[in-house]
């Protein structure tokens, strides 16, 4: 979650159908657009701990889930919020650490929706090894979207009228799982699949 006051920017996509609903977070609209009646929907954000330095990754949180509240409207839903705790300081093995408390929030039959706009990018990285992990070991899990949004371009605040656009990266997932699934000795084989894959 962005450390910083979060201010309001339009969102723009070319990959998504969005609503006019001008949510802040870029997420809300896939929540709106996807979750249906009889869901479970469990969602986990990580936040930064106030201490030692104050942050509004706390307050940004609260305002997400209560945006996510909205999207869901009056669907039926059993809906969960999870926050997972990092704190300012860290070492080398701090995402390591991060992999397995995500891995484990993960269970079988899940749908997976990742936002990764947020955040420093080992926490990405390691979110992202962990839904890997998930789809690999439990039993009929699939990463649905994998998200970025270009929520800042350059600016430490958001520019009002500078719109926030929405990308849809779930392919780079699915590119990563080929080429762990590669071997030795198999380069020519692959490098053909991902030349028609990617339409080169």
């Amino acid at each position: 979650m962005y450390l910083g006051e979060f201010g309001y920017t339009p969102n723009i996509s070319d990959d998504f159908q969005l609503s006019d609903a001008n949510y802040w977070f870029p997420l809300s609209y896939l929540v709106e657009q996807e979750v249906e009646e009889g869901d479970s929907v469990l969602v986990a954000t990580v936040v930064q701990a106030n201490e030692p330095t104050p942050n509004k990754s706390q307050s940004n949180c609260d305002k997400f889930e209560e945006e996510v509240r909205k999207a869901i409207g009056d669907k039926k839903v059993k809906l969960e919020f999870q926050r997972i705790v990092t704190t300012k300081h860290f070492g080398s093995t701090t995402f390591n650490s991060f992999f397995k408390v995500v891995a484990d929030v993960l269970k079988e039959e899940d749908r997976l929706y990742m936002d990764i706009t947020f955040g420093m990018k080992p926490y990405s990285l390691a979110m992202f090894i962990a839904a890997s992990y998930a789809v690999s070991v439990c039993e009929d899990v699939d990463v649905e979207y994998v998200i970025y949004a270009q929520k800042f371009t350059g600016n430490e605040k958001a520019e009002k009228d500078a719109p926030s656009k929405i990308y849809d990266i779930t392919g780079l997932f699915y590119l990563n799982s080929l080429a762990n699934d590669a071997r030795t000795g198999n380069r020519a084989a692959m490098d053909k699949l991902f030349k028609n894959i990617l339409q080169e």
